[in-house]
């Protein structure tokens, strides 16, 4: 009996000794952040976005090369480097068919401008589905490669991945403050389709995720069933006069009178309904619609979960 306790106090005494020597460790590898602005750097730039992570906890991008670092020669006395890019058509299950070049911002009072309206208008509204890094552009260039050769696909106001979130910014030089929080609510209603799955850099998107949440919603309206990718007319069927004829399709925006809004557009003009109108305002104005009102009680609760206010 007393060897037995003898040597179960000898597996304490070792096991216990591990544990100090595992808590003594000290991890190896990267330590440096490549989102921040380096620790010992002091011009104008680097402070900006110091203090505005201080102020935000969100990190902020005026380039997608994170680092360029010269790491010496390689074998025929060429110079080499380590470079990482923010390679925004990376997302957590894979990679994009799309590619990104961006027109950063090079005018020092656009940068104070952009940080400002970060800072004082869009992050208050997406304080609680912060994201990680956030990066204003003057453009975003997209392009595809369908058939093993790279070629311009259009424009887009933002990209999003689990990293960071792109924006472009070209349109907020000349806003007013009244401008500026149209534009701010514009792109929330887009980060939180882009936090739900979609590829909100695509402005002809179509949702094909069965097991989405947000499946039901674009499924809802009849329109979807005969929607053409490049926002065709809808065959076979007929606007009725107006906004009643849009409504009973399901459909609460008509940019274009003869055919629907794209799945984009539609589910934006949803959620700003979620966010600016009361239940009881809804129900006022669309509760005669059953397909508007179908595809709001789908799409509310989702939206009431991002915590966004307007």
């Amino acid at each position: 009996m007393k060897h037995t306790i003898y040597i179960s106090l000898l597996f304490l005494l070792i096991g216990g000794s591990a544990c100090q020597k595992e808590d003594d460790l000290t991890p190896r590898g990267e330590k440096n952040n490549w989102f921040a602005p380096a620790i010992d750097a002091t011009d104008a730039e680097s402070v900006l976005r110091r203090k505005f992570y201080d102020d935000t906890d969100c990190y902020l991008l005026f380039n997608d090369t994170l680092r360029h670092e010269y790491q010496g020669t390689d074998e025929n006395g060429n110079p080499y480097y380590l470079t990482e890019l923010l390679a925004m058509e990376w997302t957590i299950t894979g990679t994009t068919s799309r590619r990104y070049v961006y027109d950063y911002l090079t005018d020092w009072s656009q940068k104070q401008q952009v940080t400002q309206f970060l800072k004082d208008v869009l992050l208050p509204y997406i304080k609680n589905v912060l994201p990680f890094s956030v990066f204003p552009v003057n453009g975003i260039d997209q392009y595809i490669n369908p058939n093993g050769e790279w070629v311009y696909k259009g424009t887009s106001l933002m990209c999003i991945n689990s990293r960071c979130m792109v924006i472009d910014v070209s349109g907020l030089w000349n806003l007013s403050q009244e401008g500026q929080i149209s534009f701010a609510q514009k792109l929330c209603c887009l980060k939180i389709l882009g936090d739900w799955g979609a590829d909100v850099s695509d402005p002809t998107f179509y949702y094909s995720l069965y097991n989405h949440p947000c499946y039901d919603f674009f499924t809802s309206s009849l329109g979807y069933a005969v929607y053409d990718y490049d926002k065709s007319w809808l065959f076979g069927i007929t606007l009725g006069e107006g906004e009643d004829g849009l409504c009973e399709l399901g459909f609460i925006i008509n940019p274009y009178e003869d055919y629907t809004p794209s799945a984009l557009e539609d589910a934006i003009s949803y959620i700003t309904m979620c966010l600016s109108m009361t239940e009881e305002e809804v129900r006022e104005k669309y509760g005669t619609y059953p397909t508007v009102m179908e595809k709001y009680n789908i799409i509310k609760p989702l939206v009431s979960e991002t915590g966004i206010k307007f």
